[in-house]
């Protein structure tokens, strides 16, 4: 952050209201400006599609506007992809950007079809490492199968209720007994790797508990 921007966040006692990160502030104030640019910009309609994750409403945001500040019509038309296009998502058909979409997701997203990096798009402590990229120096690189939840993980009431038949104890007890099973068969070995994404999990479940102000906003 820049020493100007950090002096007008304590000179207004920022930190009451979004903490002692600076960090906090720049994504509400990232998906405030979203928000604002899709309902007079694109459509109203558009609103009720967006993200409810705030980290995700941030990295959409980042599609738009480089470093936070600038853009220009590739990128406008860069964000219109994500948001109306259809892409092939399982037997469904919806864009990229949906209610349910996560910031990893995104992030994939970017670098395949525009190159852009997270490290190169914003705030870096926002990175998620891609899905089922373990050590790339690792003797361990023959894939064996791969463990699949449901979305109903991320499924919350607007109040932060949780809703869905999946909660997140459920998985976190099913990793520890895949890890038991394979180290009865490894022996100690190290032949055997598990490459897991419980803490991203983790993360966006944290996220999704939070009320949806983005259906909110009239």
């Amino acid at each position: 952050m820049k020493p100007q921007f950090k002096a007008w966040y304590e000179a207004n006692d920022l930190k009451e209201v979004y903490g002692s990160s600076e960090t906090n502030f720049v994504l509400y104030a990232m998906a405030g400006r979203l928000l604002n640019y899709v309902r007079w910009q694109v459509g109203e309609q558009y609103i009720a599609h967006l993200p409810k994750s705030l980290t995700a409403l941030y990295k959409c945001s980042q599609i738009l506007w480089r470093n936070g500040d600038s853009t220009d019509d590739a990128r406008r038309e860069l964000f219109d992809d994500a948001l109306k296009t259809p892409i092939r998502d399982g037997s469904k058909h919806n864009a990229l950007i949906t209610p349910l979409v996560t910031r990893g997701e995104i992030e994939v997203w970017l670098e395949k079809k525009a190159g852009i990096s997270a490290s190169a798009s914003g705030i870096g402590s926002l990175s998620t490492p891609k899905p089922g990229k373990g050590n790339k120096n690792s003797s361990r690189n023959v894939e064996l199968l791969t463990i699949k939840v449901h979305e109903d993980i991320f499924k919350f009431a607007k109040t932060g209720r949780k809703v869905g038949s999946l909660d997140l104890p459920v998985i976190q007890k099913l990793q520890s007994e895949v890890e038991a099973l394979i180290s009865k068969y490894d022996k100690g070995r190290a032949k055997i790797e598990i490459v897991s994404n419980l803490e991203d999990i983790k993360k966006t479940y944290e996220e999704r508990k939070s009320p949806d102000f983005a259906k909110n906003i009239k």
